[in-house]
């Protein structure tokens, strides 16, 4: 008898996706199910920007692309099954990464959200559910977080 496995996999999130109640509503979880498995992570060699339109909320939302030497703070939600990383790709152009770490050094794999830059302008509402998420994980994630935008 051939036995199971699960699949589980990582998503890197460094926008909305690092708010709880925002991924607990995407996974149709509890708050507290979605913080268990977020932790603060990093992506080396890229860069935040405000550079991909979105429908949902019909304005430029967050983006990553590369770039030499700075770092992108973010969290990884893990332990997801394929129905949820299939439920959380929804509207997304997904990459895999192997490059992120978490804040012991640790390199793990994951998938994230990269889009094709585009040129519209950004939308407040979305801006500050972004920043209130990165507070909430400590100062130190917070500055990371403003130095990895494109200034």
């Amino acid at each position: 008898m051939v036995e199971k496995f699960a699949f589980h996999c990582n998503v890197f999130a460094y926008g909305s996706l690092m708010d709880p109640t925002q991924v607990a509503s995407t996974l149709r979880a509890s708050t507290a199910d979605a913080k268990s498995r977020m932790a603060p992570a990093l992506l080396r060699n890229w860069k935040r920007s405000y550079s991909k339109f979105s429908s949902k909320w019909r304005c430029n939302v967050l983006n990553i692309e590369p770039c030499m030497g700075k770092v992108v703070s973010g969290v990884f939600i893990t332990k997801l099954t394929p129905e949820e990383l299939d439920t959380i790709k929804k509207e997304k152009r997904v990459i895999q990464l192997s490059g992120g770490g978490n804040r012991k050094g640790e390199k793990l794999s994951a998938y994230t959200f990269v889009a094709e830059p585009v040129e519209r302008g950004c939308f407040k509402k979305h801006v500050q559910l972004v920043e209130r998420a990165a507070r909430s994980y400590g100062t130190e994630f917070y500055q990371l977080f403003k130095e990895s935008f494109n200034t």
